[in-house]
């Protein structure tokens, strides 16, 4: 059994190390029996959400832990969602993200979760 929360604070130093970043955006863990298995760390700013880094460690997880945070998002009215493109298109891609019209910073991948949960992506 798992469950994917907000990270708990005694475990935020930890759970930084585990998606080695720095972020100072919000991180969602994975906890099951074993302890932290997973991670996604993404932020808020200016009515977009920016979907930063996720690790999972069983594959079969990666996906639950990506639309965890879109779910998360779409919860709290964020429609518009950016992620970096590099080392994990593939993956973002499989959640649906597409080329961004602009890129700025990075952020060449968007997704916009209207209807994202209640139809077929």
């Amino acid at each position: 059994m798992f469950k994917i929360i907000p990270v708990l604070k005694d475990d935020l130093d930890k759970v930084k190390a585990y998606l080695n970043t720095d972020t100072k955006g919000m991180i969602l863990a994975c906890y099951e029996e074993d302890g932290i298995t997973g991670a996604a760390s993404f932020d808020i700013e200016g009515g977009n959400g920016f979907f930063e880094d996720m690790k999972t460690d069983k594959p079969e997880m990666e996906n639950v832990m990506g639309k965890a945070v879109l779910n998360f998002l779409e919860l709290h009215g964020i429609l518009d969602v950016y992620a970096k493109t590099g080392t994990k298109d593939e993956y973002f891609k499989s959640l649906g993200f597409k080329p961004a019209q602009k890129e700025e910073n990075g952020w060449g991948l968007y997704l916009n979760l209207d209807g994202y949960f209640t139809h077929q992506h």
